[in-house]
């Protein structure tokens, strides 16, 4: 196969943006569903796409060996495949970060205003009033196995009802609660 050092760098170029959209695309949709489904679909992912950039450099480095392209092409087209690399290991001390976080959706679907809202347990968050019909995030890191409850005043009595019945390290994942 005849290789210039013009297509190897288009081909360097094609597999760095693809590797760097694909990654970019699984940590959003990560970010916004924290799955295990998506956290295991992605390592094969990940895995196959690192498989193919180790190809592609192999084969480049093998075509600079045979001199069917320059050092300065092979240079480049190596540099533009690693480029990736301080990127990857941001993404995945990212998800690493999700990973130890629970992000708790309190909705207020009672009918009437709450107030003293506590969510308790890995961390202590507090809201002081929910409206009706209303809702707010609050993110818990996981410090150790944990459980998360809610409390709150509703015409004038204190209720306590829990959210997560168990939470460990490493077991992010994003929970929506109805108070009704």
């Amino acid at each position: 196969m005849k290789i210039t050092d013009f297509s190897a760098r288009k081909a360097s170029i094609i597999i760095a943006l693809l590797s760097f959209c694909v990654g970019t695309g699984l940590m959003i949709v990560y970010y916004f569903d924290m799955s295990t489904i998506t956290v295991l679909y992605s390592f094969y992912i990940v895995f196959a796409i690192v498989v193919l950039n180790i190809i592609l450099l192999l084969f480049l480095f093998f075509k600079g060996i045979q001199g069917s392209i320059t050092k300065d092409s092979l240079k480049r087209s190596a540099i533009i495949l690693s480029a990736n690399i301080p990127v990857a290991i941001l993404y995945f001390f990212f998800v690493t970060f999700l990973l130890g976080i629970l992000r708790v959706t309190v909705v207020n679907q009672s009918g009437s205003d709450i107030s003293n809202v506590r969510i308790i347990g890995c961390e202590d968050k507090k809201i002081d009033i929910l409206e009706n019909k209303d809702f707010k995030t609050v993110c818990l890191k996981i410090p150790n196995d944990c459980s998360v409850d809610v409390t709150f005043t509703k015409g004038g009595k204190d209720h306590t009802q829990n959210v997560v019945g168990y939470a460990t390290v490493m077991m992010g994942q994003k929970v929506i609660y109805e108070i009704k």
